[in-house]
């Protein structure tokens, strides 16, 4: 039997998720709940439902053919869902023409990815690019990820893998030869802010990125900068000393926080916790990047 998995994007032309052009596959299902998630539809690793209010035309085809009854119409004449209701079968959506409801998430074998990622093979060969795996959490669907990675490796395509690290050793042993650059994520050192803000603590986190450094891997760090939370100096003054204690030197690239999230929460019937918060200017960007850079620390 083909392995299949979860997939929620499959994006092209990505220049932002390792060398060159890619193709990023976004795998769903995420162990940490981060407060700002920019991929709020990855956590949950079953399908959803998505709901774009400003697209639906009240036709009620959504209502007529939901066998749960998780869709109904108000005596105000507006709809509602009830998600607890909801199954995830997915016919409303189907049925819903105007594209006001949308199946976040879809069951993919590895050769059906992969015949997406062929699609921009010469790309790949021509700017040095190739495959990237994010998600969520990719390491979260390691069978399917490392069959994955083997195609990839059998068709000579560069591979990258994004991941936060909150994964058993073993797992990303497992991966390791097949992955030719690691997307490390870091959120805080600080493990007591780190629980507050995901919902897990990071020990595990720090210890895989020295093991995977002591190893010798290519490993990007990345670190979101989200204001009032891990943007002080105290915190990228931590940073800066873990990552230049690491066994190697190892770049770093800072993603400034932003609110292009908020409407993914609203389609998904979430709070964005941090929609009060104003993403950070371009000076406040340079001088934490200052902070990387006095520390002999290269700044991608």
């Amino acid at each position: 039997m083909k392995i299949k998995g979860t997939i929620f994007n499959i994006q092209r032309h990505s220049i932002h998720d390792g060398p060159g052009i890619r193709t990023t596959v976004f795998l769903k299902g995420c162990n940490l709940q981060c407060i700002w998630c920019q991929n709020p539809e990855s956590i949950d690793p079953i399908l959803q439902l998505r709901y774009y209010s400003q697209k639906c035309n009240g036709c009620k085809e959504c209502i007529d053919t939901c066998p749960e009854g998780a869709m109904q119409m108000t005596k105000s004449g507006s709809r509602q869902y009830k998600k607890a209701a909801c199954k995830s079968c997915g016919a409303c959506a189907d049925a819903c023409y105007a594209e006001a409801l949308y199946m976040c998430g879809t069951l993919m074998s590895a050769e059906e990815v992969m015949t997406e990622a062929d699609k921009d093979s010469y790309y790949y060969k021509s700017s040095g690019g190739g495959i990237t795996f994010s998600g969520g959490e990719p390491l979260m669907q390691p069978d399917f990820l490392v069959e994955l990675l083997s195609q990839c490796k059998e068709k000579g395509y560069h591979t990258a893998v994004d991941t936060a690290g909150a994964i058993p050793r073993q797992t990303i042993k497992r991966a390791a030869p097949m992955v030719d650059q690691w997307l490390y994520d870091l959120k805080t050192i600080n493990n007591e802010k780190h629980k507050s803000a995901t919902g897990a603590d990071n020990n595990i986190i720090l210890t895989n990125l020295e093991e995977l450094s002591a190893s010798g891997e290519n490993i990007n760090i990345r670190i979101p900068i989200i204001p009032e939370f891990n943007d002080c100096i105290q915190e990228l003054e931590d940073f800066a000393r873990f990552i230049k204690n690491l066994p190697n030197p190892h770049p770093v690239t800072l993603l400034p926080f932003n609110l292009l999230a908020l409407g993914k929460h609203e389609s998904l019937g979430t709070k964005y916790k941090t929609a009060n918060l104003r993403p950070p200017s371009k000076e406040k960007m340079a001088e934490i990047a200052n902070i990387f850079t006095i520390n002999d620390i290269l700044v991608k």
